[in-house]
Parts: C-alpha cells; structure tokens; sequence
C-alpha cells in the first residue's frame, strides 16, 4: 500500500473519531432523557403574595422553556390550601359534627383543581423549638396526662400523631376512645379523600378529646408551627393559602398576650411568606360576632385579610355557607408579578393574547413583571425562556 493510501485511511480513521461521536451525541440528544414533547403543569404565582395569575401549563424542548399564565381579576386559584385551625376545647363538642358535614356537602367540583386540606389546633407550646413539645404555661394540664402528645398541636393531625397520642402512657381510656377513627396518613388531603377504611379524611382529622384547655391561640399556635418548620415550607409552592379559624371563644391565652406572645393576620402572612413561597394569603373564620372588650377578635384579623367571616352560634346548623364562600372568594390582583422557576437565566419573549411585548422587567433571577396589564379584562400569557 502506497503512503498516500495509509494516509488516506488514517485520516478516515481520524474523521471517523470525530464524527461517530458526534452523530451518537445528536441521537442520545433526541432520545436520552426528557421527551421533548414532556409537558409539566404549573400554577399561579405571585411576588407580592396578592397576584394570582393562573398557570395554564410548561412544555420543554432542549434548553428554551415555555411558561402560559392566565391574568385577570376573574380568576380564580387554581391551587389552593385549605389549613382549618380547630379550637380543641371542650366546648367545641356542640359544632364539630355540624362543621365537618359542612364541608362535606360542598359540591366536589366546586374546589379547585389540586386542592389539598388540613387540620391543626389552637393549642400554643411554651417552646415551639424543643425537641420534646410541652403546652403553653398558660394551658389548663389538670387530669389531662398526655396533652403534649394531642393531634394538631404544633402539627398537621394525621395517622401517625393519632396513633403516637391512643398509645401515650397514661391517657385515659374514655379520652382515647374519642379517636374512633384511623385519620389519613399524610396531613395534607383531598377534600373528600377518605382513609383506608372509608372514613372522610376531614372528619378524622377533627376527632377531639375536647378538654378544658383554657387557651385557643390559633394564630400564635399557628405562626409556632411555621418556626418549628424550621425553614421546610409548611404550604405548596405558589398556592393560594386559606387559614380557617373556627373557635366558639376566641379568648387566646390571656397572660401570654399580655406578655406580647400574640400573632396577628399581617404578621402571620409575613412568617407564611419567610416560609413558603405561596402566591396569597387569606384568614377566614367561623367565630363569634363579639367578644368582650379587653379579649381581641379573631373577626378583626380576618376582615384584616380580606376573608371570609360567619359568627358562630349555636343555633346555626349548617355550615355550608362559609365553607362556598371560602372556596368561591379570589385573590385580589395587586400587580402583574410572576415568577419564573428558579435558575431561570433570561427571558427570550414575551406574548400577551398572542402579540409580542418587550413591556416587561425581568430581574435576572426568576421574577418577571409585566407593565400596562389591565386587570379587568383576561389576559393569555406566554414566556419563553432560558
């Protein structure tokens, strides 16, 4: 074989190196991993947490991503929290029952799309930081052994807090017996989701000894869980959040509130916000319509909010009301603020109602802001990015 011809074939051998590589490169890049037809579905956020754009879905092809939101004060969530704050005391016993049929003769298809529920109660810790939890010095504890260990005391009620609490050394039989009910295994559930044996998720979550606690501080309760969280987001990403007090009393912790140990509706959405990036917050409430004039209302803090308020009395029987209204009430839109997923690098485009706008402001990280969007009307948005 002439030299020429060896190299020849060495540079076929050579080009041959380069190219195979690249050829198995350009396969796997259109077979390997995510099919470019993957479609994620995404929700509504919010920097401000008042906006509540609605995310219709994100289609992914290589590295250039597609967002869609809806914009409008039309509407509604479509992924909501509901996080009912159950006053636990002894004198609830008269409304549990009527509360829990409430909600459940509420149409299902009345909840958003991908609503989730939860039960916590108003029962306060002296350390929301310790690692063994005791209850707030201002707790009545007699003959009430295993109190500390009661579900939704600084936590979501679920199967594993019934379970740990019917087995607490001490308890009374009579106070065990109250928790006929295995609840759900995860403390966030589908309104009408039921548990292995049947059972509404939402009904055992409301299982109660309902003692004589002499505290319900659903605020204070609640803003403790958020810090014992410590920094695990307690609520979805991007969800339009609803607290729902529902307390007969409203009397909180009379000592620990004169020594400042007191939340309020404009706090709590701070701490919500520090925790959990949700698109809105709202506080919601079946409460008495007064309270005597040294005990500060509940009522004030959800007016605060903008939520929704019916008094509780005893001689209503259906609770349906307030529960439609909670699930109809929208997110007032404030301003046209989105947020892209994190590690975004740069925003390719923007299109509104299917005409491109270079009227935005992207921050460079994951916030984008659209100028000139008028609120009453609904707006189909895109945004294509890196």
């Amino acid at each position: 074989m002439s030299s020429a011809m060896r190299s020849a074939s060495g540079f076929e051998r050579i080009r041959l190196r380069i190219i195979l590589p690249i050829i198995v490169l350009t396969w796997c890049v259109a077979s390997c991993g995510q099919d470019p037809s993957f479609t994620e579905s995404t929700i509504p956020i919010s920097a401000d947490g008042k906006t509540l754009p609605t995310a219709d879905a994100t289609t992914s092809l290589g590295l250039l991503k597609t967002q869609k939101f809806v914009y409008g004060n039309d509407v509604k969530p479509v992924v909501a929290d509901y996080l009912f704050v159950w006053d636990n005391s002894v004198s609830m016993v008269k409304y549990s029952q009527k509360v829990a049929s409430g909600l459940a003769a509420i149409p299902k298809d009345s909840f958003p799309e991908s609503s989730q529920v939860a039960v916590m109660t108003t029962m306060a810790a002296k350390d929301p930081l310790a690692d063994a939890l005791e209850t707030h010095q201002d707790i009545n504890r007699k003959d009430y052994t295993c109190i500390d260990q009661e579900p939704g005391f600084l936590g979501l009620v679920d199967n594993e807090a019934v379970k740990r609490y019917k087995s607490c050394s001490g308890l009374r039989a009579d106070y065990a017996a109250k928790y006929s009910m295995n609840a759900c295994d995860h403390g966030w559930f589908k309104p009408f989701e039921t548990n292995t044996n049947g059972d509404r998720c939402f009904a055992a979550a409301l299982q109660s000894a309902y003692h004589a606690v002499g505290c319900e501080a659903g605020l204070y309760a609640l803003e403790q869980m958020i810090q014992r969280q410590k920094g695990k987001a307690l609520f979805r990403d991007n969800a339009a959040v609803n607290i729902i007090f529902i307390t007969d009393e409203q009397q909180g912790c009379f000592a620990s509130e004169t020594r400042g140990e007191r939340s309020t509706a404009q706090r709590l959405s701070e701490v919500i916000a520090a925790n959990s990036r949700v698109s809105s917050v709202k506080l919601h409430g079946i409460v008495p319509s007064s309270v005597p004039t040294d005990v500060r209302s509940d009522r004030g803090e959800i007016e605060a909010s903008g939520g929704v308020f019916i008094p509780m009395t005893e001689d209503r029987t259906d609770y349906r009301e307030v529960i439609q209204k909670i699930v109809e009430s929208k997110v007032d839109i404030a301003s046209a603020e989105f947020k892209l997923p994190e590690g975004t690098r740069r925003v390719k485009s923007v299109t509104v109602n299917g005409v491109p706008t270079r009227d935005f402001e992207f921050d460079g990280t994951m916030n984008l802001k659209i100028l000139n969007l008028d609120p009453d009307k609904t707006s189909d948005i895109a945004v294509e990015y890196y």
